[in-house]
């Protein structure tokens, strides 16, 4: 039975979103499925959903509009009416409110492939596709079309998105096309780009769709659930002219109707590609902001429909209005296979082409525009003559295109501009009219059927080159030869000739001719007389205009360096780059010295500057101790409390609070190497240890058994009276936990065994059961669960200690829960081993009441006893580890410390892969003191945590000036060079290893270690952690949970280790036996299962707020059947066991289920298993998964796995879908705030406790803390005042103050604490007041009920010392989390004070904290162990990387036995994508950046080991990542090298030996901030800061004018943020556009940009002049479409296919062929290898064709005319030269001179095989535009907070998030520090300098408004 397609709504009602729609099937949905689904709710669809080959693109597109407006009034009605809210009035022009929409729409700039990448579907707008590629500026679309260069743009485009792994498919809706009406050469673009990307690609391409309101649009959206759609914002100036607002309005109506559906969007303008990224604007659905906009929109939706249908009637009004008439399509039709059949019957005499669709096309456009215009009775005479001409020369033209190389056709018509662009002159008009008219008929003519009976089709890619045509009608012109040019013909070479004739007379033919047209002599026609006196005299030569020189002013070449590391790393590549005269004066004058500036104003440039570590804030108290006694003192405490405190937070990780011991650590080496020996222990001796064991062990037994029958017999039994069993329980528990002696805890077990029973049958004589009770533990299942354990425990446990007698109790108690089977196995079992031999039990004393029915042994287990299942693990202890026994793959990890080896080690969170890290920090620290181990970790959060653990874990003796560990970051630094244990960031790590000043420290370096190492492929500092790893100079352990290649980065890192070794070689070093391998160890195991569940706060039980998610719900129909499970999802075992039961019920009724299927049966499965261990668990789960896969190889097995899917998705899609039709207008946050209480109390009845919320909104994080704070206390406060009021509360207050008299007394007389008769008050019974009582009577008493607050490990002393580091805090945000503290609650982020977050950090491990609120801070490595993670709400940041470190949380190992992850407040598709999606694969980023190359030429320069540094640097730059996947990038990584040492030298920053001079060191001490430091350099040189930094006379101070014209200038060069074009500016107390430089600081840095892209251009001509070498590919990058070059030995072998690979693609580009060789008067070769061979395109293939040399070279030259070919000889003199530039791109005449590195378009332009990112160029454009012409304008956050100083504010005004308000004004202020730093270092020595000072003023004024805003010391 088919699928049945169901809408929510009544028929004829369009669903709002594509989860109205509901799925309600018995058989799969196939492609023919589909397509009769289609059939059926269109009526007139032809095509299916699935199909990609939709050809009829218009043949409804007559009616496109007129079906929008079908049946909207009920959904009008019904979003209406849940709009009560919205009335304000919506304005008649429509088109203006709905751009108004769009621009209060908010949007986010981020990595648009980080989340979707692999995982997920998304679909491109086909149309706004063509406006991105028509709105490049490098596109000459304006005479004719560059239809060739248009494909191309379109596949690099789309490239962008598959050599990222994205998935896509693109729509083209037909509505849309009506918008290219009134532009024939764009509605021609867009039909070619949808017939080529149809035929010639395999991209999926759909057609079908009228518009976005129809239903199959949300047919095929609820099927593929794309994860975003991609739509230009309709801006359509660059395309038009001028902004067609029909476009715009279509366009935004998509965008606005997509965020409606809960659909993301994605702009196509202003995407940002790197080598792993692709950036660009996106727009959440779920935002709030954007849903109120679109339920705006909803509520107005018939509004919108009713002006898209008068739009689109207004543009069938246009001249356009019969392209798609019945008669028109008619004729068409007929005369395309006329065409065909004449062109395919005249064979015989063209045996040079194939059925070229080029061909066919131009020969049917010619016949069908002259013979409408001879038919034209309006056409004068003269006119028609002038077509025939023009049609003849069209047709020789596009015959030329099948022939002439690209490079020919790249033509220069810059003499001829102001000619071909008049649109005064009536011939060149003439000319545009009939293009238009063959470019309608070619449009028309490719949507007929007949089209598709030839054989060729990548010549529709190329259907025409209005360049080209234009260049040979302007030739004709000038030989004044175009005039009867159709009847003369032209003299071409013989075998074109022919085949141009025969055609011509197959079009005259063809056309149904007038009998005067062909006698009208032209030279009466007045068109063609206009042409002759307006054409041009001359040509201009092109020797004059083209070729690849750059700009005077750039001198060509490099200026001579010496250097070893220049030399040693692009030696090879600057021996082929010009090199320049030192001496010679031109060159002179690009040398820059900076003793100028310095005589000027005093400084020392050349100073040495102190590094970032140097001004980092030092707190380890060494040199920092006041001479004052009392300061001193004061700062000695500090030190002893900070002391302190690192070891209770080290404990609360590692220590007491674990069982754990701090190790003391003694050196076992002596002073010359040699390992310490034991003395032998004396015989005496060890008999008295021997003893005293004994006599402990024989005193904790005697202990432990008056304990347990003081339980027993006292506590317990009284419980167990009381029927309170599940606190006797507990007590057993407790004391099960404790116990240390076999006999007494098998009496403990046994206890346990009988209480449990008691309380089962409690329990079911209490309520009934039902089979609903088996569903969950929770539900009544809990004690046989506990049975189940128990014996578990005692026979895998305590085997030898149990008798016949205990094993008979145990297999009792398991047959009275029903099993049988069981029972009979307990009974006959022996320890270690399964029963296979039984023995029968008495069955008929079994009571029915208590026991489960219809359940095996084996279900019970597998439902739910998943996470008690016992785990294979080895029994053998390892010396090496002492508090737990390793498994094989931790051993490995410990083997490769022990042999000094590196290793990769990748494992799941919690699986226990750290401990090897502090294993390595343990053999150091033995080892001797001067060894050192460095951790690098990703935060800051992290960094503290690993130290305070380091702190807890190891304790050792240390020489003077010794630590044990110490800390760097950017904020802070303690004890980093002193200490055997450095703990920092990779930032940080950096700075040491490349400081010329820190070598000798970096040679003491034994081991690192880089946790979370796969931020190697973040979006932020991902090229630090690649320099680290292959710089270091030891051994390394790289730890991570989220790699997808680890094989890829060990074969990575095992090169750049090799290398290391051989330098070490060559240097005579030996590394004290380290050792150059690099291992990799892989485990995949999660310890815990993770439960995972949506909360519904719409839900009125608990059941049905937490709705479970079962793995297989969130996968897609088309993601199982294409690619099955994905590798990594897991299930747990009542999960494998609930597939299994849907998969036996779907074959229930069938006469042959699988045979397999049988055998999956638990019973049958696990026969004769006594208990279920976890491995066999999950072998299990991987058979059943094989089996549901292999029913995919069936019809019928199909079928059957798409209904369990359906069955596994219906129930949490239901119960989403009601809870969203609930909340059509909530705001996410408002949902969660208003539900988050009642949330967190279910989750304490739950006993889910403790638990860790994440959501990536600073505010919200701290408003959610908030709430629950003041609900908690106001519901305090209200129970407090109610029993005050109360009899019992009077009486209570009276005896209190009674109390409180009488320990007043105590307390003066120090008595006592008896009364004045010697009673002991307390004692007192009834004048003593209950603790309850005294809480309610105590205002600053917590209720039990009102925290979630529990004392867990700590003691109220204990939690005092914790809070006692933020007590005196008083700021509002302290103050205000001390009171959620007290709650049970805190917040986490990284603007939160370091005190602060360790105090929370600590309170959540020892259990005090029951809840924290975080953002990612705790996502990375950060130990805090909890039972549940929840997600609140939904953040574009929140990726696949994201979710698997944040849900590693939950589950701890050694915590928790299972892990709940709780989604609350994201959407459906969000949550499927987060569980589905696999982590991305590492990718390389561009290695270096001209501040690197700084930095590392100072390294080499000054350091103290001079071999060591320069092996570093080699290391560095010679192993990056990137060129792992693409070793061909190593050549332009060297010549980026060299230009940008080029560069530094002409910016005065190096000198001819590469020594860094002047102001290097400011450059580099800002290296976080390029290009702006060089910016700064500039200037600051110019004198431009002390123009600025003048005080006015007599003031001490700078005003206040001075200090904001400082600010704005640092914004604009430190401070950049952009703001999209077109976004609404609200403004009032922020400027938000920071204001513009003044015009003689925009003139100085203009001038620092032309120096850079005067070097800069250099590169790119340097890269372009090595690939010349190589034959520049002329292929289209996607579809592989080969066309001619100018050396092209066999172009019949370079054609592409049609289905041309991908992989195929790249190995073509990669082709080395032979150079782009010209002839000696600089034209181009023709080709020597067409012939009359049929070749792909109707190209001609023989080596001895046409264009031959043979033919085209007489005795007297090339340049002479000698009829055959003059014209082809006048093209190649006007063709332009370029090297740089792709041939794709020089076909709208862009040369090597156009570019420039500061264009917007020109990574665009430049030819394959030279890559560039625009953060390659140290440029800092002061004014950017986007690709449409649009201003953008830099954010003034920076300038407007030191104006107001609100970071609210920021937020509100400035469209800044709070998390990022922070980090960037921290940023700032950083900046400014930094840069004052260094100039007082730099400034005069004797006497004030202006700029010095006033960098101080605003360091001081600017810090002192962050820490007002943000409060503590942040620096």
């Amino acid at each position: 039975m088919a699928s049945n397609i169901t809408f929510s709504d009544e028929e004829g009602d369009v669903p709002d979103t594509w989860e109205d729609i509901e799925i309600c099937s018995d058989a799969p949905e196939t492609k023919k499925d589909c397509a009769e689904k289609n059939v059926k709710h269109s009526g007139s669809l032809k095509d299916s959903v699935d199909d990609s080959d939709d050809s009829d693109d218009s043949a409804d597109s007559d009616d496109a509009y007129e079906h929008i407006s079908r049946d909207t009034t009920q959904d009008e009605e019904k979003n209406q009416s849940s709009l009560t809210t919205i009335q304000e009035p919506w304005d008649e022009n429509a088109f203006s409110n709905v751009n108004n929409l769009i621009c209060d729409i908010r949007v986010t700039y981020v990595n648009l492939m980080n989340d979707f990448v692999e995982s997920e579907l998304f679909i491109i707008d086909g149309d706004s596709l063509l406006i991105e590629v028509l709105s490049t500026p490098s596109l000459d679309f304006e005479i004719g079309g560059q239809f060739l260069q248009l494909i191309y743009l379109a596949e690099r485009f789309l490239q962008s998105f598959t050599q990222r792994g994205g998935l896509f498919e693109i729509v083209f809706f037909r509505c849309m096309e009506s918008v290219w009406y009134g532009h024939p050469s764009m509605l021609l673009a867009r039909q070619l780009l949808i017939t080529h990307l149809k035929m010639n690609t395999k991209f999926s391409v759909r057609t079908i769709f009228k518009d976005w309101y129809e239903r199959n649009w949300l047919d095929y959206l609820h099927d593929k659930r794309p994860a975003f759609i991609m739509v230009s914002d309709g801006d359509t100036k660059v395309c038009f002219g001028e902004t067609d607002t029909s476009v715009r309005f279509m366009c935004q109506s998509l965008i606005l109707h997509s965020i409606g559906i809960n659909m993301n969007v994605a702009y196509p303008s202003e995407m940002k590609c790197t080598v792993t990224k692709l950036f660009g604007y996106y727009i959440e659905s779920h935002n709030y902001n954007n849903i109120a906009i679109s339920e705006k929109v909803k509520g107005r939706k018939t509004i919108l429909v009713d002006v898209l249908k008068d739009v689109l009637k207004d543009r069938k009004k246009n001249e356009c209005n019969e392209l798609h008439s019945e008669t028109n399509v008619k004729e068409n039709d007929q005369l395309l296979q006329r065409v065909i059949s004449l062109y395919l019957g005249n064979e015989d005499k063209r045996n040079d082409f194939t059925h070229s669709i080029r061909t066919v096309l131009t020969l049917a456009a010619c016949v069908d525009v002259v013979a409408k215009k001879c038919r034209d009775s309006s056409t004068s005479d003269e006119l028609i003559p002038v077509y025939y001409d023009l049609a003849y020369v069209y047709f020789v033209h596009a015959m030329l295109m099948s022939y002439l190389p690209l490079q020919v056709r790249a033509q220069n018509l810059s003499a001829y501009s102001s000619t071909v662009h008049s649109s005064d002159s009536s011939h060149w008009k003439t000319l545009s009219k009939f293009i238009q008219e063959i470019q309608l008929s070619i449009y028309q003519l490719l949507q007929l059927d007949a089209i598709k009976s030839l054989d060729e089709t990548n010549s529709v890619t190329d259907i025409m080159d209005g360049r080209l045509l234009h260049r040979i009608v302007l030739q004709l012109l000038q030989d004044n030869t175009l005039q009867g040019v159709h009847q003369r013909g032209l003299q071409l070479p013989e075998s074109i000739s022919e085949t141009v004739s025969s055609l011509w007379k197959l079009i005259l033919n063809c056309i149904d001719q007038r009998d005067q047209a062909t006698e009208t002599q032209l030279s009466k026609s007045g068109v063609i007389d206009d042409y002759n006196q307006s054409s041009p005299s001359t040509v201009q030569d092109s020797s004059s205009s083209t070729g690849a020189d750059f700009p005077e002013e750039c001198i060509e070449g490099l200026i001579p360096i010496q250097c070893d590391l220049v030399e040693r790393f692009a030696g090879d590549v600057m021996e082929s780059v010009p090199r320049l005269n030192i001496d010679n004066d031109e060159v002179q004058r690009f040398l820059v010295s900076g003793h100028d500036f310095d005589e000027k104003y005093h400084w020392h440039s050349g100073k040495p500057l102190a590094d970032d570590y140097d001004n980092t804030k030092d707190t380890s108290f060494l040199s920092l101790l006041p001479k004052d006694p009392a300061s001193r003192k004061k700062q000695l405490k500090d030190k002893q409390k900070l002391a302190r405190h690192m070891q209770r937070y080290g404990e609360s990780l590692h220590g007491k609070l674990y069982g754990v011991q701090q190790e003391t650590i003694i050196v076992q080496k002596n002073a010359h190497g040699q390992s310490k020996t034991k003395h032998s222990e004396s015989k005496k001796t060890a008999a008295m240890r021997e003893k005293n064991l004994k006599d402990k062990e024989e005193s904790n037994k005697k202990t432990a058994l008056s304990k347990w029958k003081y339980i027993e017999q006292g506590n317990l039994k009284r419980l167990m009276e009381d029927e309170e069993y599940d606190l006797a329980l507990q007590d057993i528990n407790s004391f099960i936990s404790d116990c240390s002696s076999g006999n007494l805890a098998v009496q403990a077990l046994f206890k346990k065994l009988e209480c449990s029973w008691l309380a089962w049958k409690h329990q079911n004589t209490q309520k009934k059961v039902t089979k609903r009770v088996w569903q969950s533990i929770e539900g009544g299942l809990y004690y046989p669960v506990q049975i189940f354990d128990t014996v578990q425990n005692l026979l895998e446990n305590h085997g030898n200690d149990i008798t016949k007698q205990d094993r008979k109790t145990m297999a009792d108690y398991i047959l009275k829960l029903g099993f049988q089977d069981m029972a009979e196995m307990v009974l006959n079992s022996e320890r270690g081993k399964d029963a296979t031999n039984t023995k029968s039990l008495d069955t008929e004393s079994v009571d029915d009441k208590y026991a489960i029915k219809d359940m095996s042994s084996a279900h019970f287990q597998m439902n739910f006893m998943g996470h008690l299942m016992k785990r294979d693990v080895r029994s053998d202890p390892d010396p090496r580890v002492n508090t737990f026994i390793p498994d094989t793959w931790q051993r490995e990890l410990l083997d490769a410390v022990d042999n000094n080896d590196s290793a990769v080690i990748v494992a799941p969170t919690s699986s226990g892969k750290t401990f090897a890290s502090f294993y390595c920090m343990r053999k150091i620290l033995k080892a001797d003191n001067d060894g050192i181990v460095v951790y690098v970790a990703p935060t800051k959060a992290l960094v503290n945590q690993v130290a305070a653990e380091v702190s807890a874990r190891f304790k050792k003796d240390l020489p003077g000036g010794k630590c044990l560990y110490g800390t760097f970051t950017r904020d802070y630094r303690k004890d980093t060079l002193n200490s055997q244990i450095l703990v920092t960031v990779p930032q940080c790590l950096e700075i040491l290893l490349l400081s010329p000043r820190r070598q000798k420290w970096t040679d003491q370096i034994r081991y690192i270690i880089f946790d979370e190492v796969h931020c190697l492929g973040g979006e932020i500092g991902a090229e630090v952690w690649e320099h680290l790893l292959v710089t270091i100079p030891c051994p390394f352990l790289a730890l991570s949970a989220t790699i997808r290649n680890p094989k890829d980065l060990q074969s990575w890192l095992q090169r750049a280790q090799s290398f290391r070794k051989q330098l070490d070689e060559e240097q005579g070093i030996r590394k004290r036996l380290n050792s150059y391998e690099v291992k990799l160890v892989v485990y995949q195991e999660r310890y815990a299962d993770l439960k995972k569940s949506i909360y519904l706060p719409t839900g009125k039980s608990m059941e049905e707020c937490f709705v479970p998610l079962h793995p297989v719900a969130v996968l897609s129909w088309k993601q199982f059947s294409e690619k099955g499970f994905p590798s990594d999802m897991a299930f747990s075992s009542n999960e494998s066991l609930a597939l299994y039961n849907l998969m036996e019920r779907a074959w229930k009724d069938s006469a042959n289920p699988p045979e397999q299927l049988k055998t999956l049966c638990p019973s049958r499965y696990f026969h004769n298993k006594l208990f279920i261990t976890r491995n066999e668990s999950r072998a299990y789960e991987q058979d059943v998964k094989k089996e549901l896969v292999r029913w995919l190889v069936t019809p019928e097995g199909t079928l059957k796995a798409k209904q369990i899917i359906q069955l596994l998705q219906r129930k949490p899609r239901g119960e989403i879908k009601k809870h969203e039709e609930r909340n059509k207008l909530a705001d996410p946050e408002m949902m969660i705030g208003t539900s988050f209480m009642r949330f967190l109390q279910q989750l304490k009845e739950q006993d889910k406790l403790p638990v860790l919320v994440f959501s990536f909104n600073r505010k919200f994080c701290e408003t959610l803390t908030y709430v629950i704070t003041r609900l908690f206390e106001a519901k305090e406060k209200k129970i407090k005042m109610a029993y005050k009021s109360t009899e019992r509360g009077k009486k209570a207050a009276v005896l209190q103050k009674s109390q409180q008299k009488v320990a007043k007394r105590k307390r003066d007389k120090k008595t006592n604490p008896t009364g004045p008769d010697g009673d002991d008050v307390d004692g007192n019974e009834e004048s003593a007041v209950e603790y309850d009582d005294m809480a309610l009577l105590d205002d600053n008493e917590v209720l039990n009920d009102c925290t979630f607050a529990s004392m867990g490990t700590h003691t109220k002393e204990d939690l005092h010392k914790v809070m006692s580091r933020v007590r005196f805090d008083q700021s509002t945000q302290s103050i205000k989390l001390q009171r959620a503290c007290r709650r049970g609650i805190a917040y986490h982020h990284a603007g939160l004070g370091a005190k602060w977050r360790a105090a929370i950090e600590t309170l959540f491990r020892s259990k005090f904290l029951g809840i924290v609120v975080a953002t990612g801070t705790l996502a990375l490595g950060i130990h805090m162990p909890c039972k549940t993670v929840v997600f609140a709400g939904d953040s574009v940041y929140l990726d696949a990387i994201q979710y698997r470190q944040m849900s590693g949380r939950a589950g701890r190992r050694g915590f928790d036995p299972v892990g709940n992850v709780i989604f609350f407040g994201l959407p459906r598709p969000k949550i499927e994508r987060l569980i589905v999606s696999n982590v991305p694969h590492l990718k390389g980023n561009f290695p270096i950046s001209v501040t690197l190359v700084l930095r590392l030429m100072l390294l080499v320069s000054n350091a103290d080991i001079r071999k060591d540094a320069l092996g570093k640097a080699l290391s560095l730059l010679k192993h990056p990542f990137l060129c792992q996947d693409h070793p061909e990038m190593m050549s332009q990584i060297k010549h980026y090298f060299l230009f940008s040492i080029e560069y530094l030298i002409r910016k005065g920053l190096l000198d001819t030996k590469g020594v860094p001079q002047g102001l290097a060191g400011l450059a580099t001490h800002l290296h976080y901030h390029e290009p702006a430091n060089f910016a700064l350099v500039t200037f600051l040189r110019s004198g431009a800061f002390h123009r600025l930094c003048k005080r006015d006379a007599g003031e001490d101070k700078f005003s206040e004018d001075v200090m904001r014209n400082l600010v704005a200038l640092l914004a604009n060069l430190f401070g950049r943020s952009w703001i999209q074009a077109g976004r609404t500016i609200h403004r009032s107390s922020s400027m938000v556009i920071l204001e513009p430089l003044s015009p003689p600081l925009l003139k100085t840095l203009d001038k620092h940009n032309r120096e850079v892209e005067s070097v800069f251009d250099l590169y790119i001509k340097s890269m372009a002049e090595e690939l010349s070498i190589q034959r520049q590919p002329t292929c289209l990058p996607l579809s592989g479409i080969e066309f001619p070059s100018t050396d092209t030995t066999n172009i019949s072998a370079h054609m592409a296919i049609h289905n041309t690979t991908e992989t195929d693609v790249n190995l073509c580009q990669e082709t080395t062929c032979a150079g782009d060789v010209t002839n000696s008067d600089g034209t181009y070769p023709v080709h020597d290898n067409l012939g009359s061979t049929p070749g792909k395109d109707g190209d001609v293939t023989n080596a001895t064709g046409p264009y031959s040399v043979q033919d085209t070279m007489s005795g007297s030259g090339a340049s002479e005319r000698t009829g055959c070919n003059w014209l082809e000889a006048e093209l190649q003199k006007t063709c332009n030269h370029y090297k740089a530039v792709s041939v794709f791109t020089a076909l709208s005449g862009i040369t090597d001179e156009n570019l420039n590195v500061s264009s917007g378009d020109m990574l665009q332009c430049l030819r394959q095989g030279i890559y560039l990112e625009d953060d390659n160029i140290p440029i800092l454009s002061h004014r950017l535009e986007d690709k449409k012409g649009r201003r953008m304008e830099l954010n003034a956050y920076a300038l407007d907070f030191f104006k107001h100083g609100s970071a609210t504010t920021l937020m509100k005004e400035n469209g800044l998030q709070s998390g990022e308000v922070y980090d960037k004004l921290k940023d700032f202020c950083m900046t400014i520090k930094a840069i004052c730093v260094a100039m007082e270092a730099l400034g005069p020595e004797d006497k004030d300098d202006e700029v010095v000072l006033a960098f101080k003023q605003l360091r001081e004024e600017y810090s002192n408004k962050f820490r007002e805003q943000y409060g503590g010391n942040w620096e």
